[in-house]
């Protein structure tokens, strides 16, 4: 092993120029020969042997081993040592048929295949990254499955990811020029994006210089190769060291991204990754076209029929958000105008680019009362479907096995995330849009069978009455039918919250106090021995506020109502509902027969005297 390192090291010195003609000879020959460095045929020839030899070794050993009273660990350490130099000599050897099934195997979902061959190509990457990186290239050209050049793609990613600056110069200067031919050959769209990214990745590297890259990059902006120059320049536009040799191009690069984002023949796929790339462009660069180029990016997303790069539109949407937050005042009333009309296609399945779409609409509402209320002017239809987006990705995306008991236990990324968002589009929007949407959405939530859509409903409830100040008793009433017909489990996470938040509603004047009161009521006799932790507290804040509120008889009134209610929800003795009753037949002195108050007292009397002196209420 210490003999194969040291050839390893000093293969780095060999003579460029034999190394040039190895590698020409290597594209002129079918079989898939790793003899390309002169050192490397010496490293070769010190691991060439054949089975038998190789387990002559290995017996060899195992014997010499056992004589010196080796420990079995280490027996065993050196016997999966010579079995991996084994196979690493097959794998990188001059039979193409073992390359494959062990790329094959890397891609196993059977762990018990994919561990091995995944430590032998780790392996390749450590003992021989300069003759690797050469033969997926070589292996992507001539393979006719398109499967297997994926594949090689794959790992070619993995290869320059991290052992890049590892590779020789003049390796190095031959993958680009394979990577150029490649990028220009290649039909299939998955490939060319690998393709792509390991370009991306080799122009990041510090160590990299690599000048001839952004005049091919202009240069394939011609019709013929414009989707490598879209997803190139998408992936490199962010690179800050290329940020000097972009600066002066930017206005004409703007004017090539309009153009062919203006193509009516132009792929779609084709489109987003230009449309990426023209979103990142504004976003770094100042475009002297950037109204029109950003409603031309808009119109990508948007329309019937539209088939889309998943990966390229998300990064597309990512880069928009940014913009919306960094340069909102490129967000004009004619580019919202286009948001409201042209998104939300119904072909668009991805949960997260329709949330992506969402979050930018909040961004951009978020920018200052201009732009909020360019939201809220917004068609009826399309404030809904805001709501309706975030609310389905609630619901959708929460884990299914959950369990409620344990506050948050499941939530799912996506699902924490459109909370966020929904309350921000609350404030956004307001409190009458709010109202008026919600008033149409919730209600199916509510009723429906599905535990989770029930959820969904109360937990969108709770997020938005904070944001709204205004509508508070709106949210309250809306809480109120939902305890009354919902089941506690699905609330009792939040109990201490949503009594909290209703205690907080009795200072608030006028009728949100009400509302509050049946709030209460109808959470404490849903929830029973789940409030019993409560009760004590929220029957304090009501005798307080009864007693602030002496001369408001129909408020007193509903007071006792709920105070009753809570008292036997959370399992009171006797002479706690009996001090209550006495206070109802104080209030009902003096009251006409006919009067509401008394209605309400009677109400409220009802739950007490249903359990302990009916008869003297009624005679009363």
């Amino acid at each position: 092993m210490e003999i194969r390192r040291a050839f390893a090291s000093s293969s780095r010195q060999g003579n460029p120029g034999d190394i040039r003609n190895k590698m020409d000879s290597l594209e002129k020959t079918d079989r898939f020969s790793v003899a390309i460095n002169p050192r490397e045929i010496e490293l070769r020839a010190l691991v060439q042997t054949d089975c038998k030899e190789m387990e002559k070794a290995l017996n060899d050993t195992n014997e010499s081993n056992h004589q010196l009273g080796a420990s079995p660990e280490s027996l065993l350490q050196r016997v999966n040592s010579q079995k991996m130099a084994f196979s690493l000599k097959n794998f990188m050897g001059e039979d193409q048929s073992f390359f494959f099934e062990v790329v094959t195997d890397l891609f196993s979902e059977d762990t018990g295949v994919s561990r091995p061959a995944d430590s032998l190509f780790h392996a390749a990457m450590e003992e021989y990254t300069d003759v690797l990186a050469i033969r997926l290239l070589v292996a992507i050209r001539r393979s006719p499955e398109k499967i297997r050049r994926f594949r090689c793609c794959t790992l070619l990613r993995r290869l320059v990811e991290g052992k890049w600056s590892h590779i020789h110069l003049s390796f190095q200067e031959r993958c680009k020029e394979l990577l150029f031919q490649l990028l220009r050959r290649e039909q299939e769209w998955d490939i060319l994006k690998g393709l792509c990214a390991c370009v991306s990745i080799i122009a990041s590297s510090q160590q990299c210089e690599w000048p001839e890259l952004v005049d091919i990059m202009f240069e394939w902006l011609s019709p013929k190769e414009k989707s490598v120059a879209g997803i190139l320049f998408s992936q490199i536009i962010p690179i800050p060291k290329w940020w000097d040799t972009f600066r002066p191009a930017a206005g004409n690069l703007g004017l090539a991204f309009y153009s062919m984002l203006k193509e009516a023949s132009a792929d779609n796929r084709t489109k987003t990754a230009i449309a990426g790339a023209a979103a990142k462009l504004m976003l770094h660069f100042h475009t002297p076209n950037h109204l029109e180029l950003l409603a031309a990016v808009i119109s990508v997303f948007g329309g019937p029929d539209v088939v889309y790069d998943e990966d390229l539109a998300l990064s597309a949407l990512d880069a928009l958000n940014i913009l919306g937050r960094e340069k909102v005042e490129l967000f004009t009333p004619r580019i919202m105008s286009s948001l409201a009309n042209e998104w939300f296609p119904p072909e668009m399945n991805n949960e997260y680019m329709r949330h992506l779409i969402v979050k930018l609409l909040i961004t951009v509402g978020e920018g200052g009362d201009q732009h909020r209320e360019m939201i809220r002017n917004f068609p009826s239809y399309a404030i809904e479907e805001l709501f309706t987006q975030l609310l389905h990705v609630i619901w959708v995306e929460d884990d299914i096995s959950w369990d409620v008991h344990e506050m948050g236990a499941g939530k799912m990324p996506m699902s924490s995330s459109a909370d966020h968002s929904l309350r921000r589009l609350a404030m956004v929007l307001g409190q009458d849009l709010v109202v008026s949407c919600l008033a149409n959405l919730l209600p199916n939530y509510f009723n429906d069978n599905d535990w989770k859509k029930r959820y969904t409903g109360v937990i969108s409830l709770g997020l938005i009455a904070p944001s709204l100040i205004p509508s508070k008793t709106h949210a309250t009433i809306a809480m109120s039918s939902f305890c009354q017909n919902g089941c506690s489990d699905i609330f009792k996470p939040y109990l201490d919250k949503m009594q909290r938040g209703l205690c907080v509603l009795l200072e608030t004047p006028g009728k949100t106090i009400e509302a509050a009161l049946s709030g209460l009521a109808s959470l404490a006799e849903s929830a029973k021995d789940d409030f019993r932790p409560f009760g004590d507290t929220v029957i304090d804040k009501l005798n307080n506020l009864r007693s602030k509120e002496v001369s408001n008889r129909m408020l007193v009134a509903k007071i006792l109502h709920c105070i009753t209610v809570v008292e036997l929800a959370v399992g009171k003795s006797v002479v706690h509902v009996e001090k209550t009753f006495m206070a109802l037949q104080a209030q009902l002195v003096g009251v006409d027969t006919d009067d509401e108050v008394k209605c309400v007292l009677l109400q409220g009397g009802l739950p007490a005297t249903r359990h302990y002196c009916e008869e003297d209420l009624v005679g009363h």
